[in-house]
């Protein structure tokens, strides 16, 4: 182990912290995690570690009975659970199979919160990373012997009642999970439907950002977090439309002076999908990520003058 990861501790993951404590705590550690290190693979295991076991604990207690210490424990899984299937999702499915060996009672856990929320394996319903040959098929998954049908059903039922909705403007982020996740569940393969889901979150987007003469805090944080979630489903279905669609954001945003979100935009690099993120560009093809930015630094400045 290098001393990078030697310096690296995920000590904040205690069974006896509130929900809200350890969630702020799981954000806390995935910001001490440098992507681009070279033992980030070994640093994320080592914080996976720390996660699963914090929630094996929480859920194999005697306490588990209590529903506050069920919602923790779910809402701890799924939190790793969502960053898990960009980072390292068969490092996940592994554990999460060995975690339901465990599972012999608590069958309220079992049905309420990991079939119920979905909290399984991940598979081609969350992301194309799998294919026919090694999709988990969380179906079989749910099939656990003291609840087989019940567990069945509920999977079942879930996928076939599986629809779209009108994105709101004061729910943007959960409607367009649910649309994205619906229309997984519907066909995967869709890109028709897929593109129309993008082309309302980017209506939607512009609306928030736009409609106003001013930009509150709570819209913009609302657009950044919606913009973000845009951007990597983006990467892997769509990034020539997404590119196309940042640059009238950002000229927009120069027009109006809107520096605060022009802000977010670069600090969380936000603008241009390039190969780093994205298997639909090379070397030669890369968009130009650094120009994208220093034109909105240099046009900004110029309309302040």
């Amino acid at each position: 182990m290098s001393k990078e990861s030697q310096e690296v501790k995920f000590s904040g993951f205690l069974p006896s912290l509130p929900k809200e404590k350890l969630l702020q705590n799981f954000e806390e550690a995935k910001q001490k995690i440098d992507v681009e290190s070279e033992d980030h693979k070994e640093i994320w295991e080592e914080f996976s570690k720390a996660v699963t076991g914090c929630i094996c604990e929480i859920v194999f207690s005697p306490k588990i009975s209590n529903k506050e210490d069920s919602d923790k424990a779910s809402a701890l899984l799924k939190n790793y659970r969502d960053d898990a299937l960009l980072i390292n999702p068969k490092f996940f499915n592994k554990w999460i199979y060995d975690f339901r060996k465990r599972f012999s009672s608590l069958l309220d856990f079992w049905k309420n919160e990991m079939v119920a929320k979905e909290l399984g394996p991940l598979w081609t319903g969350d992301f194309e990373l799998f294919d026919r040959f090694d999709d988990p098929e969380p179906g079989k998954f749910y099939q656990l012997a003291v609840c087989e049908s019940p567990c069945l059903e509920e999977v079942v039922s879930a996928v076939s009642t599986a629809s779209l909705k009108k994105i709101s403007l004061d729910n943007t982020l959960a409607d367009y999970k649910d649309n994205m996740k619906a229309q997984k569940d519907i066909d995967i393969n869709d890109e028709d439907a897929f593109t129309k889901i993008f082309t309302e979150v980017r209506e939607v987007l512009w609306k928030l950002i736009f409609d106003e003469p001013a930009l509150s805090e709570t819209k913009a944080k609302q657009a950044a977090e919606l913009l973000w979630a845009y951007k990597v489903d983006a990467c892997f279905r769509s990034p020539y439309q997404y590119n196309d669609w940042i640059v009238t954001v950002r000229d927009e945003l120069v027009k109006r002076k809107f520096v605060d979100f022009w802000k977010i935009v670069v600090d969380q690099e936000l603008g241009l999908i390039g190969s780093k993120e994205s298997d639909y560009f090379d070397d030669m093809d890369d968009p130009e990520i650094p120009e994208f930015y220093k034109i909105g630094n240099d046009n900004l400045k110029m309309e302040s003058k």
